[in-house]
């Protein structure tokens, strides 16, 4: 490593280790600043790349992030991690038909590097990318597709019944027999999973269902909070007519 580049890692580890902290916190904001303080030092980095890709999702950032992740893209290292969060960009906006063809890419992709040998980590296992498919067919009305490939993420891996994926499975088809077993269940995956989205605009979704209005206002107020400007969840909230007023001009 020539001393310019060490110098540069050098000065842009603490801007990366603050950005970190930031970003488990939740603090997207300040984790993207601390990043891109970070970059203008480094100059080139996909990591640093693909991290800012990650945090713009974050803040609905979706056509800025594409661009960070086409430039993560050029080291290969990350292609498939760039697939899979790119696959799950198309799951947070909404767009169940796009999300669907794009975890079947990585799929094909994870079949592929099976087959050639290729040395690389998978960024997900192959039951979870099938429990998320499972989610996004069944969003997109394909309950018999969706039930396919949540049974054989099950087969693949019994332990993912406990991931969040499959808790709106289940919460899913618990509804079609009791709207109140899917909600006391998707109360308790809400408090173990406190900061996923799909659990909490399904759990908002469901106090609706069951005419728990108050209940599902309390609980937009508080996704809100953790997750401000989160269109799905605005948009849910004014379509019931349960939309936060906007703070009083100072």
């Amino acid at each position: 490593m020539d001393i310019v580049r060490f110098l540069r890692r050098k000065l842009a580890r603490p801007f990366v280790r603050d950005g970190k902290k930031y970003q488990a916190r939740r603090d997207w904001e300040g984790a993207l600043e601390c990043y891109n303080k970070a970059a203008r030092i480094l100059g080139h980095s996909p990591g640093l790349s693909f991290s800012i890709g990650n945090i713009l999702v974050e803040l609905g950032m979706f056509d800025a992030a594409q661009e960070s992740y086409a430039k993560a893209s050029q080291d290969p290292q990350f292609l498939t991690r760039i697939m899979v969060a790119q696959a799950g960009m198309e799951e947070r906006r909404g767009q169940w038909s796009a999300a669907i063809d794009a975890w079947e890419r990585v799929l094909q992709d994870m079949a592929s590097m099976e087959q050639s040998g290729r040395k690389q980590e998978w960024a997900m296992t192959p039951a979870k990318v099938l429990l998320h498919l499972a989610k996004c067919r069944q969003a997109n009305g394909a309950d018999l597709e969706s039930e396919r490939d949540f049974n054989l993420a099950l087969v693949l891996d019994p332990s993912s019944r406990l991931d969040h994926e499959a808790v709106l499975m289940r919460s899913r088809l618990l509804a079609k027999t009791s709207k109140q077993a899917s909600y006391s269940l998707l109360e308790r995956g809400r408090r173990k999973f406190p900061a996923d989205q799909g659990i909490a605009l399904a759990l908002i979704q469901c106090a609706l269902d069951v005419g728990r209005r108050e209940d599902a206002s309390r609980l937009g107020r508080e996704w809100l909070a953790s997750a401000p400007g989160d269109a799905l969840a605005l948009r849910l909230l004014e379509v019931n007519g349960l939309a936060p007023s906007p703070a009083p001009e100072s």
